[in-house]
């Protein structure tokens, strides 16, 4: 039996790429999870190559919003890295959040009565206070429907 921590810190950096998708004008759209509802759920493997990388993520809500949206990240290998988690909307101003740390450096930010149809993004880069300055990570974005 492998752990997926185990594969992980096997296989290295999934993304080595440095300043491909840092701004709002760069931003990698995050891949609609199949079997869902349209935009109620989406989900992506990726990872900060370095302590300088920065990734925004950009989803759209759906158009019968829930009353609630909530984002996990989650570092997989064997160093856990500990990233700041932020939710922007599409102007690139931070939306009212509540955000759990998990112990291994993980999060859960959740944001109530998103608006629908809205853009928002998802905004990682290393904290300053980790030791393990990359990492692999999964990111995904859910909305409860209606």
């Amino acid at each position: 039996y492998v752990s997926v921590d185990e594969l992980f810190s096997q296989i290295g950096l999934l993304d080595s790429e440095v300043g491909l998708n840092d701004t709002l004008e760069t931003a990698s759209s995050l891949r609609q999870s199949p079997g869902f509802l349209a935009n109620t759920r989406y989900e992506v493997v990726s990872s900060l190559s370095s302590s300088t990388d920065r990734d925004l993520w950009r989803f759209r809500a759906p158009a019968d919003a829930s009353p609630l949206m909530r984002v996990t990240m989650d570092p997989v290998g064997l160093e856990l890295p500990r990233f700041e988690v932020v939710i922007l909307n599409r102007l690139g101003d931070r939306v009212a959040a509540t955000a759990i740390r998990k112990p291994d450096g993980g999060a859960i930010i959740t944001v109530a009565n998103p608006l629908p149809n809205e853009e928002y993004l998802v905004f990682l880069r290393g904290r300053t206070t980790s030791t393990v300055p990359s990492g692999n990570y999964v990111i995904t974005v859910d909305f409860a429907t209606n």
